[in-house]
This record gives structure tokens, sequence and C-alpha cells, in this order.
């Protein structure tokens, strides 16, 4: 619903691609914990991009050590839109991986709406993903289809605060199928909605960027009768991922980053926070963005 009255507030009082408020930059991601290059350093329009990101990982609670990369081939459409393929990768040293080989075609639109007065910017990100990860084809896996919408207020040159909502549907060839190993049977995920607020902070000239998202993700499951867990159900959890990046070139960043576990008990029956930092991921990172 908050979407629909976003969408009206928009329709009446936002100009697309109207001159920023002066003094606000609005040349930010659409997502918190994307690491993003000076927009001054960028390459003309119109030309190809390439992004690879190394991100070492580790769960001390499970003895959890892999590196989780990404490597992106894109080109950039205009100022505020690029059209790219990423794949992610993991490499594990020690423990049992946890990390989605995920590979998604992504149309990214920032300042798709920009009030004239306050700043507050509309950005979207659209995904279709492909069944690169094997854990995923093994169970059925399809493809899957997200969308980001994000409406992000600056408060002034160095803090911004934003809401980002993403529906996601995943298709699946069956409705949930039979975990050999653990002699289980799992649901498939059916619909999938995240509702993330994040702060984020920038300063040495934007150099330095600081953002602490907190989101809400849920997940209906298909109906599988021989579930009797998940099968037509709802589950929810709590998740944060305060992020600290510096560049230390226009074209690249190294950074820190936590990941926790989920807050949540018995699907939002209770929050322990100590569950969700004793299980989160500790995490550094390497960027570069050509």
């Amino acid at each position: 619903m908050w979407l629909t009255l976003c969408y009206s507030f928009f329709c009446l009082s936002v100009v697309s691609h109207s001159e920023p408020l002066k003094g606000v930059h609005h040349n930010q991601s659409t997502q918190h914990f994307q690491t993003q290059v000076d927009s001054t350093q960028k390459p003309s329009f119109e030309k190809p991009l390439l992004t690879l990101e190394i991100r070492p990982s580790l769960v001390a609670q499970r003895g959890l050590f892999q590196s989780e990369n990404l490597i992106e081939l894109g080109y950039l459409l205009s100022e505020d839109s690029i059209l790219s393929y990423r794949q992610t990768f993991a490499a594990t040293l020690a423990g049992e991986k946890d990390f989605q080989d995920d590979g998604f075609l992504r149309v990214q639109i920032k300042n798709m709406a920009v009030h004239p007065n306050t700043g507050l910017a509309l950005s979207g990100e659209f995904r279709v993903y492909t069944p690169t990860d094997a854990g995923r084809r093994d169970k059925g896996f399809i493809t899957m289809v997200r969308s980001y919408f994000t409406m992000k207020q600056p408060i002034s040159d160095t803090v911004a605060v934003s809401i980002t909502e993403t529906p996601i549907f995943h298709v699946y060839s069956a409705a949930g199928t039979q975990n050999l190993t653990a002699g289980t049977f799992e649901s498939n995920p059916f619909y999938e909605n995240r509702l993330q607020i994040a702060l984020e902070f920038s300063a040495a000239s934007k150099r330095l960027n600081f953002s602490f998202p907190i989101w809400l993700k849920s997940i209906k499951y298909n109906e599988y009768t021989l579930d009797t867990v998940k099968s037509d159900s709802w589950n929810n959890e709590i998740y944060a991922q305060p992020e600290i990046s510096y560049k230390i070139l226009p074209t690249a960043a190294i950074g820190l980053a936590f990941e926790s576990a989920s807050f949540t008990v018995d699907n939002l029956s209770g929050i322990d926070i100590g569950q969700g930092l004793e299980g989160g991921k500790a995490q550094c990172f390497f960027k570069l963005a050509l």
C-alpha cells in the first residue's frame, strides 16, 4: 500500500529529471551494500562496464571460512541507468558452503523521479535470475524475478535515509523436494518479500561511506504435504548488515561488513540479539569497478 501512496505522491509533486536541490547529491545506489565508484569519475555514457568484488567471509560459530565473490559485465546506458549481468561465486576454504552461486540479468535505474524541493528520490532495480546454483537446480529451480523499489531522502550532504520494498517471485518445477542426506522433505519457496530501512553516512568527499540497513524477510512456501514444518506457511526473519567502505581510487574500494544471522525466534514470536550476532558473518572486501 505504501508504494501506491508513494506513486500518487510523485504523480502530483515530482518532476522526473528535475534539477536536484542545491547542496544535495542524488548519485547514490539503490542498495546500501553496493559500494559505488565516484560518479564524477564514471566513464562516458554508453560504455561497457566491468565490476569485480572479492569478499572473504568468516562465520566463527560454524567454523566457516569462504570468499563470496562476484563479477559483473554491463553497459552504462545513461547517467542513471545500467544494464548488466552479474554472477556470484564462492570459494570455500573451511566448513560447509552457505552461499548461492547466483547469476542474474539486471536493469538498474536511479532517480526515476526526484522531488524538486526535498530531493526525495525514487529508484528501481529489476532482476531475472538464471539457474546457475547447483543446490537450487537440484530442488527444481527455474528462475526468480526480483524487483527493488527504493525511496531515498537526503537529510544533509552526508546523511540519508532510505526505504526499500522488494517483492520476489520464485519459480520451481516442483512444490518441494526430499533432502536425501538429511532424510527430510522441504517445501520450495513461492513468494518472498523484503522490507529494508537503511541509514547512510558519507565523509571525506564521499570517499568514506557507512551504511546500516535492517530488513524484514518474509517467505511464503508452496504447499508440500510431506513437509510438516514449512508447507503452505510463512516464515519471517529480521537481519542487519552494517558496512563501511573507503575509496582508495576513483574505481576501487576496500571495506568491512558484518552480516547478521536472523534475530527472530520461532517466526517472530521473539527477538534474540545474541543469536543474530553470534551466528553472523564477518567480512572484508575489495571492489574494482571499471
